[in-house]
């Protein structure tokens, strides 16, 4: 039931992580450095895909560059990485639904 409190941690991984603190440190060492990592990881791989997108939609002639918003790959990026790591680490972690993130589509 809704009201009922999450059963107890059964190994001593999950007895750690039952500590707000150690759950809200953990979270911003994922969200900070992991998600830097991953937005890095992904520059050339994103800038490719933009490209394509470009020339699909301008024409073959254009490049991503030509469009006009050069960090746009970056910041879709800086926005995507981080709110999937942050739902991944709810879920695991506090074993519950994402509901701050607005997904209540029905």
């Amino acid at each position: 039931m809704r009201g009922d409190p999450p059963p107890r941690p059964n190994t001593a991984l999950g007895e750690f992580f039952s500590f707000p603190f150690v759950r809200l440190v953990t979270g911003f060492v994922l969200l900070n450095w992991v998600a830097r990592w991953v937005v890095n990881w992904l520059h050339e791989p994103l800038y490719g895909v933009f490209d394509l997108a470009s020339r699909w939609l301008f024409g073959p002639a254009h490049q991503y560059v030509d469009v006009g918003y050069p960090r746009l790959p970056e910041a879709v990026a800086m926005i995507v990485v981080p709110t999937l790591i942050y739902w991944v680490f709810v879920r695991l972690s506090e074993r519950r639904r994402v509901r701050e993130l607005g997904g209540g589509w029905k």
